[in-house]
């Protein structure tokens, strides 16, 4: 999990187009606080450095009057709640390797497949605005086969009904990920 943060910090400070140094040093400083806050059993106390984090970046951007600094809060959110999460899950759920194959799973059928039936079937565009391929056709077909695969992949304890709407919470989160307006707005604000 440490390397991936310090990953997805590195694509984030470079697609925010970010002070490199400062940027990374201070988002690393608090997601890894956090990260360690959570291996003590701390999970309060791990959320709360991320928001602590965050809203001092609000106040950094504030008082600086430099714009480009808020990028830093939405990244320490945007990577360090996931982060946390996939780490709770990791050390409180007893069949974790499995829920994270079904979590991956889910959210790659539906990728996968919305760009296959997409790009085959075509049809009106979803939201041309932010993401001018996706199409209606795609966002369907992307959500029924993360439902169906989700389904065929899913931890064995939970009941199906249970598999099947958790499927479809998961594929149309990762369908909002994609098309969100937090990407609209993050797409017109750090490409400048």
């Amino acid at each position: 999990l440490c390397l991936l943060a310090i990953g997805l910090i590195y694509e984030w400070v470079q697609m925010c187009k970010l002070h490199k140094i400062f940027a990374s040093t201070f988002m690393l400083f608090i997601i890894f606080g956090a990260l360690i806050s959570g291996y003590v059993q701390r999970d309060k106390l791990a959320f709360g450095i991320l928001f602590i984090g965050a809203s001092f970046s609000v106040l950094m951007s504030w008082f600086a009057w430099q714009r480009r600094l808020l990028w830093i809060a939405f990244g320490i959110l945007y990577i360090g709640v996931p982060i946390l999460s996939m780490f709770w899950i990791c050390e409180n759920v007893s069949n974790n390797v499995h829920l994270f194959w079904w979590i991956i799973v889910t959210v790659a059928s539906n990728d996968i497949f919305a760009y296959l039936v997409g790009s085959t079937v075509g049809g009106p565009k979803l939201i041309p605005e932010i993401s001018p391929k996706k199409t209606w056709s795609g966002f369907v077909g992307g959500i029924l086969a993360a439902v169906c695969l989700g389904y065929l992949a899913a931890p064995i304890a939970l009941a199906k009904d249970q598999i099947l709407l958790a499927s479809l919470i998961i594929a149309i989160l990762a369908n909002l990920g994609d098309t969100s307006c937090f990407n609209y707005l993050s797409y017109k604000s750090c490409k400048r």
